[in-house]
């Protein structure tokens, strides 16, 4: 049916007009409608449009002016998608005869065979398919850690269904509620909310990867939403805590790498790969470089583009970095593992970890960060400044730590003594 020059129709295959008054009436004061006024022709469709149910409708092909040049028109394919169960609009390009190709090629995909038919192709065993992503991930050229961090998501995913879902043998047996399961599975194992969120929106990313290679029709985890607890203030290691820490390390250079962290305020992945053409010794600056490539490959990035910082040395920085020069442990790395290799991604942490836990020592690698936030603050250091040592990229990340400066106020306000102006009041 074609209703004027610049709108015309197509009946979607498989789908049947009801021959009801209510229908044929309605198509034929659109065809009127049309035929006398041109000028509102795309409006007066759109409005019968919404009269007929949505499987009912056919197919329209039209065109719209540019809002910025009235001389340019796109022509767009308006149709019901039975599969999906909604309508799609898609552009056709710059003339009728592209659109109506469109058309003709939606069209003809109504007529294949529907994708949820193929049985083993387009539903792969589960775990076959988690090692097809995690390979896939491998090869989109992203960094090592984070790969590693992303790999590290899947397996324990993995883990958990192959115990405690055995019935999961194909993609499609995964349910919502087992994402949920595993959800509250995490919680009492007692990780963070905020990391349980972050592994949350890596499932998410899996699964959709699954629909867009049509090895998967829907989404288990898309309507899972799983909100974080509020906040808490950052926590920080007290002097007493630090003492400690530093007395359970019974090797020097292991000391030194934590002192590094302590008075540098250094992400864990800025230290793993800081180098020593980062070392600016003449005039005592580190440079953090938002990344690092070895034979063009890309081994290391920063978290993000304001991390690329120059932070001074502190005077026990200097001599960590001078006594670590000399040990000559590695040409190319600042600090490695006991090896003399650069470290993995959880070396550190398994360095650290097992002394706060005998310590009875609430922390982490990234409490340091925090911790030299802290000293800082408590050394008179002004937040638009401490935001620029730390890499912040918003004013707002570092305003976690306006809670610190109440004191600090007080002293300035205190200094208002020094001007000795007389008011008169005793």
């Amino acid at each position: 049916m074609h209703c004027t020059r610049n709108a015309a129709y197509l009946r979607v295959p498989g789908v049947r007009i009801p021959p009801s008054p209510h229908n044929y009436f309605l198509f034929a004061v659109s065809c009127c409608l049309c035929y006398i006024s041109r000028e509102h022709k795309n409006t007066i469709i759109e409005i019968c449009a919404i009269f007929v149910p949505n499987e009912d409708t056919l197919m329209r092909i039209f065109s719209r002016k540019s809002k910025t040049n009235s001389r340019i028109r796109t022509w767009y394919v308006d149709y019901y998608d039975p599969q999906k169960g909604l309508r799609v609009r898609k552009a056709g390009g710059s003339t009728k005869r592209e659109a109506e190709q469109l058309g003709r090629e939606i069209e003809a995909s109504f007529l294949r065979p529907a994708e949820s038919s193929k049985a083993e192709a387009d539903n792969p065993p589960f775990y076959e398919y988690m090692q097809e992503y995690t390979d896939h991930l491998g090869a989109t050229g992203i960094t090592n850690s984070s790969l590693n961090r992303y790999t590290r998501i899947i397996q324990n995913l993995v883990d958990y269904l192959w115990k405690h879902k055995p019935g999961i043998q194909r993609l499609s047996d995964l349910r919502t509620k087992d994402v949920w399961d595993y959800i509250h599975h995490r919680k009492a194992k007692g990780i963070q909310d905020k990391t349980i969120s972050n592994e949350l929106m890596e499932i998410k990313k899996c699964f959709r990867f699954a629909i867009e290679i049509n090895a998967l029709g829907h989404n288990p985890v898309q309507n899972v939403k799983f909100k974080p607890a509020q906040k808490s203030m950052p926590h920080f290691f007290t002097k007493s805590e630090i003492e400690k820490i530093f007395n359970s390390f019974s090797k020097d250079w292991m000391k030194d790498i934590f002192r590094v962290f302590l008075f540098t305020g250094l992400r864990k992945g800025e230290l793993m790969h800081l180098q020593w053409s980062d070392i600016d010794f003449e005039k005592r600056l580190i440079h953090i470089r938002h990344q690092i490539e070895k034979n063009g490959v890309v081994i290391y990035k920063t978290k993000t583009t304001s991390s690329a910082r120059t932070i001074p040395m502190y005077d026990e920085v200097y001599d960590v970095l001078k006594r670590q020069k000399s040990r000559a442990l590695h040409k190319e790395y600042v600090f490695v593992n006991s090896t003399h290799v650069p470290f993995r991604d959880d070396d550190l942490y398994h360095y650290l970890k097992p002394r706060l836990v005998k310590l009875e020592i609430n922390g982490s690698l990234h409490t340091f960060r925090h911790t030299f936030a802290s000293l800082l603050i408590e050394a008179g250091v002004g937040l638009r400044e401490l935001k620029e040592l730390l890499g912040h990229s918003r004013i707002e990340t570092t305003m976690q730590y306006a809670h610190l400066y109440p004191h600090r106020l007080h002293d300035q306000v205190n200094q208002l003594k020094n001007l000795e102006i007389e008011t008169g009041l005793k």
